[in-house]
This record gives C-alpha cells, sequence and structure tokens, in this order.
C-alpha cells in the first residue's frame, strides 16, 4: 500500500507545487497531497502501476487507494469519482485496529473533492464541446485555430476564451489538448466578419488587441479591477467567481511558462468597452508582471518573481498534461533535462503536452501512449503553436563519434572551396559522387552512420553486415537507403524498391563468388522484406500485409 497522506505539506525550497498564498487568498486547494509511494518514479507512471494493481484485485481497498491518490495528484477528478465510488461500494471493514475506517475516511476525503471540482462550473459539460475535443483528436481542428466568442471580443481562440471566462476545468483540458500557451488572438478583418459578429461589435464587442496572449487577457482583467478597488456593488457573486478563476488560470500560465514580459498594446482604432477601459486606467504599453502587479494579487505576483529567469522557467514549469506538477514529477521523470526544453531562435520552448493527440498522426492515442519515447523529440513554440521535431542522437560510440567529426571535416572543406555556410555539405554533388560517398562512409564506419536516418524500430545495425550493405548499394541502378521498417512511401513503390534491392543482393554475391550456406546466410541477413513493424513505436506487432509504413489496425482504434 502507498504511504498514508501526512495532511498538508510544507513549502520546500523553490516548490512550485506549493505557490506562495496568503491566508485570505482566493484561490482553494485541496489540503492533503500524498507522497509518491516507494519505488515509484512519478505520479504519471504510477497511476499505471496502481490500475493493473486494480485489475488484479478490485476489492483490494489499498489498491484503490493507491490509484485515488494518483488520480488526486494528477487531477483526473472524472476518474477520481469513479474509482472512490467503486472502492466505498466494495469496502468491508475488517479491521479491528480503526485502519480500515482510516482508509474509508481518505476515500471519502477524494471523493469529496471530486465532486467539488466536477461541481465548478463549466462548459466542458455541454455536448458541443465534447464534440470539440473529439474533432482535435480526429485531426479535423486544430485546438489553436478556433474562434470562440465573448461578451468583450469575438475573436479569441479557446485557450484565452477559458482563461477570461474563469472557466478553470476548461481551461485545463485545452492545455492538456496542445494548446500553445502565448497564441495570439486570430487575426480576423473587422469589416469581413459574420454578421453576428457585427452585431456584438454594435453592442461593444471588438477585435482582441493583437498582442494579447491568454495571460495578458486575464492580467488586464484583474488589474482593471485592481484599480476600481471594491466599490459597492461592482463585484457580485458571478463576477468574483469568474474573478478568481481568472486567478487561477494566470497563476498556471506562468507555471506553464507564458511569457510575463508581453506587453498589451492597444490599436489607435480599438473603442470597445473593453479596450476603452483599460486605456482609462492607463494599462497600455504594460507587461503581463506589470498588470499583475497593479492587479496586487499577492498569489500571482510571487509566482511570476519565483519563475523569473530562463533557468527558474526551466527547472520549475509544469508538465502540459494538466496536474500542475513539475516536469519531473509527472510525464517527464525518465527524460533527460535536454529532451524537456529546447532552443528556437532565443526562445524557449517546451515538450508537446503528453496528453495532447500524438503529432505522428498514426493513430488517435495521445502523444505519451504513442510516440512519446520515441527518438523524435517534439518540442511546441507557444507563439505560433508550431510542433519542432528533432532527434536526439547518442554520441557513445567511438564510430558515431568519428562520423560527427567526419562530417565537421567535410563541411570544412566545403567553406574553404568557397562554399556557403548555408549550403547542403552533400547539395551539389552527382549521383555516383553521392553513392560512393555513402558506401565509403559505411566502410569506415559502420552502418551506426546511418542510424540517424531510421525510425526506433531499424534493426540493419544488428542484422545487416557493412560491407554486403555497401556492396548492395554499389550495385543499385538508382541508388537508395534500404531500411526495414520502411519509408512512407505507397505499395507499388515498396514492392518495386523490395525487388530492386533484392536482385543487387543476388548480384553482390555472385560478384563476390559467395554460395552454398554462406550464400543463404547472406541473403537470410540482408533481404529487403515489403512486411514492416507497426509505426507506433511501443508496439510490436508486424504487418502481414503489404502496405505504407503506417499504424497497425490495433493501434489505429
Amino acid at each position: 500500500m502507498g504511504r498514508k497522506s501526512k495532511g498538508k505539506r510544507q513549502p520546500k525550497a523553490n516548490s512550485t507545487t506549493n505557490a506562495p498564498r496568503r491566508e485570505d487568498a482566493d484561490v482553494e486547494e485541496f489540503s492533503s497531497h500524498p507522497d509518491l509511494p516507494e519505488g515509484a518514479v512519478s505520479w504519471a507512471m504510477e497511476i499505471d502501476d496502481a490500475r493493473k494493481l486494480v485489475k488484479k484485485n478490485p476489492q483490494s481497498i489499498d489498491a484503490s487507494l493507491r490509484v485515488s491518490r494518483a488520480y488526486l495528484m494528477m487531477r483526473r477528478w472524472e476518474e477520481l469519482e469513479n474509482a472512490t465510488t467503486e472502492a466505498l461500494r466494495n469496502y468491508e471493514g475488517d479491521d479491528d485496529s480503526g485502519n480500515d475506517e482510516r482508509m474509508k475516511q481518505e476515500l471519502l476525503n477524494y471523493q469529496k473533492e471530486a465532486k467539488r471540482q466536477l461541481k465548478r462550473k463549466s462548459r466542458i459539460d455541454r455536448p458541443d464541446i465534447a464534440r470539440f475535443f473529439q474533432s482535435i483528436f480526429d485531426g479535423d481542428s486544430n485546438i489553436d485555430d478556433n474562434v470562440f466568442e465573448q461578451m468583450s471580443f469575438y475573436n479569441l481562440n479557446c485557450l484565452q476564451y477559458s482563461a477570461i471566462s474563469g472557466d478553470v476545468r476548461f481551461f485545463d483540458k485545452i492545455v492538456a489538448l496542445g494548446a500553445a500557451i502565448d497564441y495570439p488572438p486570430m487575426a480576423l478583418e473587422a469589416n469581413g466578419v459574420a454578421e453576428q459578429m457585427k452585431q456584438q461589435q454594435r453592442q461593444g464587442g471588438e477585435l482582441a488587441p493583437p498582442t494579447c496572449t491568454a495571460l495578458i487577457l486575464v492580467c488586464a482583467s484583474l488589474a482593471m479591477y485592481g484599480v476600481m478597488g471594491n466599490a459597492p456593488g461592482l463585484v457580485n457573486k458571478q463576477m468574483k467567481e469568474t474573478l478568481n478563476g481568472n486567478l487561477e488560470c494566470a497563476i498556471q500560465l506562468v507555471r506553464l511558462g507564458a511569457d510575463c514580459q508581453a506587453k498589451l498594446i492597444l490599436p489607435s482604432s480599438s473603442r470597445g468597452v473593453a479596450t476603452s477601459m483599460w486605456r482609462q486606467f492607463q494599462l497600455h504599453g504594460k507587461t503581463a508582471q506589470e498588470l499583475a502587479n497593479i492587479s496586487g494579487k499577492k498569489e500571482l505576483i510571487d509566482t511570476m518573481k519565483l519563475y523569473e529567469g530562463r533557468a527558474a522557467k526551466i527547472r520549475l514549469a509544469h508538465c502540459r498534461c494538466g496536474s500542475r506538477l513539475p516536469w519531473k514529477e509527472c510525464h517527464a521523470a525518465t527524460l533527460p533535462q535536454k529532451r524537456i526544453t529546447s532552443d528556437k531562435e532565443g526562445q524557449l520552448v517546451f515538450l508537446y503536452s503528453p496528453s495532447a493527440p500524438c503529432p505522428c498522426k498514426k493513430s488517435n492515442k495521445t502523444f505519451y501512449k504513442c510516440c512519446w519515447n520515441s527518438p523524435i523529440v517534439r518540442h511546441q513554440n507557444d507563439k505560433s503553436g508550431e510542433i519542432h521535431a528533432a532527434k536526439i542522437l547518442p554520441m557513445g560510440t567511438q564510430e558515431e563519434r568519428s562520423f560527427g567529426l567526419l562530417l565537421c571535416e567535410m563541411k570544412k572543406a566545403h567553406l574553404a572551396s568557397g562554399g556557403k555556410e548555408t549550403d547542403s555539405i552533400f547539395g551539389n554533388q552527382s549521383p555516383d559522387d553521392l553513392r560512393k560517398g555513402m558506401t565509403d562512409l559505411i566502410r569506415k564506419f559502420g552502418l551506426g552512420t546511418l542510424e540517424s536516418m531510421d525510425g526506433s524500430k531499424s534493426k540493419i545495425r544488428e542484422t545487416m553486415d557493412s560491407e554486403v550493405y555497401a556492396g548492395i548499394l554499389e550495385r543499385l541502378d538508382d541508388c537508395f537507403h534500404w531500411r526495414d521498417d520502411h519509408w512512407s512511401i505507397d505499395k507499388y513503390e515498396l514492392l518495386s524498391r523490395v525487388k530492386e534491392w533484392n536482385d543487387a543482393l543476388d548480384q553482390y554475391c555472385d560478384d563476390m563468388g559467395i554460395s552454398g550456406e554462406e550464400r543463404e546466410s547472406t541473403i537470410k541477413r540482408h533481404k529487403a522484406s515489403p512486411y514492416a513493424p507497426c509505426a507506433n513505436p511501443p508496439c510490436k506487432e508486424i504487418e502481414a500485409n503489404v502496405k505504407e509504413f503506417k499504424a497497425c489496425a490495433r493501434c489505429r482504434t
């Protein structure tokens, strides 16, 4: 059984899970935070382990408590409610020491918290929103490019809409589905919008300023009410709930890595109600951090200070799955730090959300369940929404280091001969020169030199001999690099390449005088096959039909 809850944990130095709070904080949080069980690596992995225990012994209250704690820490409220309800239904106390009663009370507390969270008003429960979420997984919609109408602005994306509406459950779901944190409002022209948007314009609605990120929107709202103060009748119960939601979303955006130095720039043409008030309260030109200071919200101000600087943001940023846990306590616990963040043109970018649809588009699974452990690392640009793919190449062996040094020497020679820095070192060579260069590399450094071109399932380095591989390349009429997990090509071209490769293999054996058992062994090791493994890295299935390299039927469902 996992460790029992020890009540509210004391804040640790540089802790992000315990945000700075004042006694009368507006953001209500559950007070009990269970410790990660001994031997568990992270809460994301603990969920999978605990589920297996419950499946093996559904009557065990220990297993039920363990999975409930994991759901609580990962903020999986629907699953937490279902798990605690089922556990309490099966509960039969027979321990005279009182342990069973304490376990039951713990389950009741978790169930109560799940119900409290699920009672929070949210558009997430609407059927049309459920269909929208499904369209994201089906690939029919881009999560950043959908327009949501709001009372003040009619060109907000779904993350901005959820944040300014104070809809925390909707916000958490949108983040988990891969929304870009600093994505701008939709660029709609006022004279080209639909009639309903023109109507909204006449009622005081307008286009949100182009620099308005989700964080700027909520900080500007909090700042405006902070300037107005507690005037009688200004903030009713519903407005207070919205402002509390704004505050909670703002804090989470900062913890996710949002840009706190982005500025609120109001176009001179803006004349709507919201922008007019922002201009009146002199919010124009203020950064998100300056707006937070104006709001007077200590929780938000302290969180921004905690995340100041690139190093602090890298160390403390939260996982994008919606758990509100740091990456290293959640989905990235087993990943090296260099995989969590990257630098694109001076901008810090984070791993794509593990709970979002996998970018490979070869299955309808989440990124975490599909290509998370692939050598291909995917980071998301929070300003543009673009997903950058890069392959992590281990340079541990001598041949891999030698290959890297050789490429550097080739680059130097290219520059010395008058070439440009931006030129490809292979760009101006003839097909014969390219073939010779490839075969020389393979003979000198082995098939490890080609491993960077292959997918995570390629076995050519283990099964094929580099001399034979190079010899086959030399005998191909139209030289190509064969890989045993196949390029993504259609059936006709795949079959053609298989035949070309195997004909060249026969020719190699003839030219080298290889016969008998040695020939059979050589052909068996180096023969091309049109049947590939499933494109989903964790899957072990081998396709039984000739087709393009894709996910198998099981992984597509």
